[in-house]
């Protein structure tokens, strides 16, 4: 099934919006842009702490979150000991998948795989699809056995196209070539995503798309478009 995932970015406690994964701007207060967004009926809101301090986003605003009657998932600074506390469904993990013993480190993970979203924000430099390793700081060529790697300890993967983050209908048309069609059917892709284009997605083939920034600006509700 065709999922709509509605993002909000934090930074400093605030929901923020951001340009090409560089330029941010913000939204307000975040209890505020959380029920904006409930309100828009996605099939799941997504949380992304951009400090790398989810916990201390989700202890600091728990009373909102539990009054949610949608899926959350969350990510930036996950640390899988403790996030089992809040209530939250599905955790994005990213720095942790280019580590080595990444298997191993999750042997006693209690929420299961199944919980597990990888996080790959990319960028296309002549022609090559890399990725963001958020721990050192820069993007880095994936080849087969990684990616491979990933698929096999997450249940699914959310791509975004830093390049054409914030510029709606932007999204890189290229880079679902890049990936077989069993890994895109697990894959929700983010980052320029016109709302209004959404039927291009879906034909597809992937998970579905995460739709960050301009998701909260709607007038209509998400499961209308």
């Amino acid at each position: 099934m065709f999922r709509i995932v509605g993002q909000i970015l934090v930074k400093n406690g605030h929901a923020v919006q951001c340009d090409n994964f560089s330029d941010i701007y913000s939204l307000g207060e975040f209890k505020n842009a959380v029920k904006s967004l409930e309100a828009l009926e996605p099939d799941e809101i997504n949380i992304m702490d951009l400090d790398g301090n989810i916990s201390l986003t989700l202890k600091d605003n728990l009373p909102v979150l539990k009054s949610l009657r949608i899926p959350i998932s969350v990510g930036g600074g996950v640390d899988l000991g403790e996030i089992h506390s809040y209530p939250v469904e599905r955790y994005l993990i990213n720095s942790l998948l280019f580590e080595s013993d990444v298997s191993h480190r999750l042997d006693d993970f209690k929420q299961g795989r199944q919980s597990l979203i990888g996080y790959l924000p990319f960028k296309e430099d002549r022609g090559v699809f890399q990725y963001f390793n958020s721990t050192k700081g820069v993007f880095l060529e994936v080849g087969h056995r990684l990616l491979s790697k990933i698929f096999n300890i997450c249940s699914e993967v959310i791509f975004l196209d830093t390049d054409h983050q914030g510029n709606l209908g932007r999204f890189n048309s290229r880079f679902p070539n890049s990936i077989s069609r069993e890994y895109l059917m697990r894959s929700y892709l983010s980052g320029g995503i016109c709302p209004d284009n959404l039927s291009l997605f879906r034909r597809l083939g992937c998970a579905g798309v995460v739709l960050d920034n301009s998701s909260l600006y709607w007038q209509q509700k998400i499961y209308k478009r």
